[in-house]
């Protein structure tokens, strides 16, 4: 089987020499791919972003960031914010303001 698929064979005589054997082997999965990753979101005024998620947050300026860290082979993260949007003009539903006239 080793042959065939690409592998390594190892011959094994007691059960504990799995795990080491097995870590060995998916080590490379275990590699940092990115380093110091980051989602940056940019609010115009009036809009707030908050995170909801553990990773560290900073705001500068105009710009949120949530600070994610190095990131491994087949890693999966959920990052979740909050994004509260300021107040707009009301609209009434079903009404459109006449061609050339503002509201």
């Amino acid at each position: 089987m080793a042959d065939a698929g690409g592998g390594h064979f190892y011959y094994i005589e007691r059960p504990e020499q799995i795990t080491d054997l097995i870590a060995s082997e998916m080590g490379e999965l275990f590699e940092i791919v990115a380093r110091d990753t980051a989602i940056e979101l940019t609010a115009p005024d009036g809009m707030t972003i908050r995170p909801l998620s553990p990773y560290r947050f900073e705001q500068r300026g105009s710009r949120s960031v949530l600070l994610l860290g190095d990131l491994v082979a087949e890693q999966h993260l959920e990052a979740v914010v909050r994004i509260k949007f300021g107040y707009g003009r009301a609209r009434v539903r079903g009404r459109r303001p006449r061609r050339g006239h503002r509201p």
